[in-house]
């Protein structure tokens, strides 16, 4: 659009305001013209407000949309309009409010913002070759918070270097802090729901787990931040709390409950969830923000498919500070001094993950993985017992029936009181067995499972 005729939309928009602004201040003016008159006191032409995902954004100046609850609007039009007929109660407050939403919804209106990240220094943007460039922050970027600290390549922090050092020393320390970096960086810029991924602190206490979950929360403002457990995604009050952010930190998960399969697929997996505020109405929409859990012990679940696994990346904390050396100021000390350092290694993580298209893992990470699909599984247990099974691509040796006959003796005298029905069986030996090339084959005229030879028991 040309500059005269980016002007001439300017003076148009200008020129409706003023006159919805008189029809305003009519004594007998309708909720609809209140409604308006809020929206261009509260545009910045040609950008107006919006309404998305159960919360309000209006245009700033410095090129943010910031956020108002239902609440904050419904103070804003009290004062905005006293003393007129239709707007002296709190119904008519509301009435005005739900009225403006419906002015201004926009499904999805920050789904397709572009992956970046705003600091003094600007709008920090991921590329498509993956590289990070700085451009003027503008309102079409759709962000709506700013960090106080801007990156510094030539920074150092040694604090939080000899924290990671500490934590991961001797357990594939390089491999496991690239990932933390990789992780922190995706965070950042938004990749984490991108790639469907969630990260999981495991280990035990006073191993650096807590401490570096605040050191990500302390990156965003806190309007940013969430705390909302998985086992209360289901919950549409609960999921409502994660529309808007760009951070949930879950500081401890539960070890008795399993984590819902359905909605943890859903949130996770950036489909389309139905969540709702107290007193308002349901909306839709798709979670944005990266999932940092923390756990002592690996939390228990009753999904058994590789889309749950593959959505996890897992650090592990082996390495315990004796109590007498845990610095209680520690994270106020790297906050104060090595945030732009931590930004500039984020943004440097953010970088190879777009590059790669994926967040590397370690040796750590897949030992914690193996482990996890045999502790919720016992079929993998099953075809992990040596004993029992041979594994080999090339065998067809045993049908079916077979296999299933030789999982019920396995688990007789393993001791599960349980075992799965034969139908069951082989749905999971179909849908599981591939991590172990296990399959289900036709050969001639008869059904056989591939890659797999039962051996002989006394």
């Amino acid at each position: 659009m040309s500059a005269d005729r980016e002007s001439a939309v300017a003076d148009l928009a200008v020129e409706r305001q003023r006159k919805r602004q008189a029809a305003a201040e009519d004594a007998d003016a309708t909720h609809h013209t209140l409604a308006h008159a809020w929206c261009d006191a509260r545009s910045l032409p040609p950008a107006r407000p919006v309404y998305t995902a159960g919360r309000f954004y209006v245009p700033h100046e410095e090129g943010l949309w910031a956020p108002l609850s239902h609440e904050q609007v419904q103070v804003e039009v009290a004062g905005m309009f006293p003393g007129r007929k239709l707007c002296r109660r709190n119904s008519d407050f509301k009435q005005i409010a739900d009225h403006i939403a419906a002015l201004v919804e926009v499904e999805g209106f920050f789904d397709e913002a572009p992956p970046g990240i705003v600091t003094p220094a600007g709008f920090h943007v991921l590329t498509a070759a993956g590289a990070i460039e700085t451009v003027p922050l503008m309102l079409t970027h759709r962000q709506t918070f700013s960090l106080p600290w801007r990156p510094e390549y030539d920074a150092d922090a040694p604090l939080l270097d000899a924290l990671l050092a500490d934590a991961f020393e001797g357990d594939d320390a390089a491999a496991q802090i690239d990932l933390w970096w990789q992780a922190v960086g995706a965070t950042v810029f938004g990749l984490m729901p991108r790639l469907q991924l969630v990260l999981l602190l495991l280990g035990r206490e006073r191993s650096g787990k807590s401490l570096l979950q605040r050191l990500l929360e302390r990156i965003f403002p806190a309007e940013a931040v969430g705390a909302v457990s998985p086992a209360n995604w289901a919950h549409e009050y609960h999921v409502a709390t994660l529309a808007g952010k760009r951070l949930n930190v879950v500081g401890e998960l539960s070890d008795d409950a399993p984590i819902p399969a359905a909605s943890f697929k859903n949130v996770t997996g950036q489909n389309l969830v139905a969540g709702r505020h107290p007193t308002h109405r349901p909306f839709s929409f798709r979670c944005q923000a990266a999932h940092v859990f923390a756990s002592n012990v690996l939390p228990p679940t009753t999904d058994r498919s590789e889309a749950f696994y593959r959505r996890w990346r897992v650090l592990r904390f082996a390495n315990t500070v004796p109590a007498e050396k845990v610095d209680p100021d520690l994270c106020e000390k790297i906050v104060e001094g090595e945030m732009p350092a931590l930004l500039a290694m984020a943004f440097l993580g953010a970088e190879r993950v777009a590059r790669s298209g994926r967040i590397c893992t370690s040796k750590a990470h897949d030992a914690v993985l193996a482990r996890w699909r045999l502790a919720a599984n016992p079929l993998q247990q099953f075809l992990a017992d040596e004993e029992w099974v041979e594994l080999d691509p090339e065998l067809r040796v045993h049908s079916p029936a077979e296999v299933y006959e030789g999982y019920r003796k396995w688990s007789a005298a393993a001791g599960f009181r349980n075992p799965f029905g034969r139908n069951h069986f082989l749905e999971l030996l179909e849908s599981t067995g591939a991590t172990r090339s296990i399959s289900m084959k036709r050969v001639a005229t008869r059904n056989v499972v591939a890659g797999i030879r039962l051996l002989p028991r006394p």
